[in-house]
């Protein structure tokens, strides 16, 4: 409930969330998801699809019990984050698009930053003549 989730938020105990926790815990929501869902999708999302928006206030949710570790995690929050993180990472491997979002032009390996190269692990770096040579 509502005022359950006011209490998780309202360290000085005024009745109010808290604005800066709760932009916080929002924040972080967004930044998972756009970690996700970055390689596939334009990120930031200009307008937010309601999946997204949805996700974000889901996981935002569960960052809120997760910030007061002494609060008992009801079973429902749990579980409607790893709905969403299974979700996620669907939609990272290409299984699930989201509806009307911008697909990035970025190929699927965008993310990797290394170099690449037809040398398998095994294959010497350098040849014995030429090692022979030092």
């Amino acid at each position: 409930p509502l005022v359950k989730l006011v209490q998780l938020v309202d360290d000085d105990k005024d009745g109010n969330p808290d604005s800066g926790i709760l932009d916080g815990l929002i924040l972080e929501s967004d930044n998972l998801i756009d970690a996700y869902v970055g390689d596939r999708y334009v990120v930031p999302f200009g307008t937010v699809p309601d999946l997204i928006e949805s996700f974000s206030r889901r996981l935002t949710i569960y960052k809120c019990y997760e910030r007061k570790a002494i609060q008992e995690m009801p079973e429902g929050v749990i579980r409607m984050q790893k709905d969403v993180i299974d979700t996620l990472k669907l939609i990272a491997n290409g299984v699930v698009k989201i509806p009307f979002a911008n697909e990035s032009a970025a190929p699927a390996n965008a993310g990797f930053n290394g170099k690449l190269t037809n040398k398998a692990l095994i294959d010497p770096m350098f040849s014995d003549e030429v090692l022979g040579a030092f």
